[in-house]
């Protein structure tokens, strides 16, 4: 079977299949370039946005520089945080767990804008 990117010029006995279009491909790597490539423009036109990239900068430290001196911050303080509990179980919120700590939502004390705080 021939593979429908026609930058690849692949034959396998894999199939990989578009769901938009059903076009049969050799990997998913050459099924998504498709989507992106032939079903971008049509899933624009319907208001969804896809984006290869993030083009979203930080707004604390530049892209390729390093944080040099500390700003303290009194917003950020973490006695200003408290943490939102769970009214079933009573417990913190926990928002993610891994190797390293977890992560809890907390709320702002004085603006109660939600943060995301990690506990190692």
């Amino acid at each position: 079977m021939n593979c429908g990117n026609s930058k690849c010029s692949k034959t396998t006995s894999t199939q990989y299949n578009c769901n938009k279009c059903s076009q049969i491909f050799c990997s998913n790597m050459c099924m998504i370039e498709h989507v992106f490539q032939a079903h971008q423009n049509l899933d624009n036109k319907k208001g969804i946005q896809i984006k290869r990239q993030s083009t979203v900068k930080s707004p604390f430290i530049s892209q390729g520089e390093f944080l040099t001196d500390i700003e303290s911050n009194s917003y950020y303080d973490y006695s200003n945080m408290e943490f939102v509990y769970d009214i079933k179980t009573n417990k913190k919120k926990i928002l993610g767990l891994g190797a390293f700590g977890e992560v809890f939502l907390a709320k702002h004390k004085k603006d109660q804008k939600l943060f995301a705080i990690k506990q190692v």
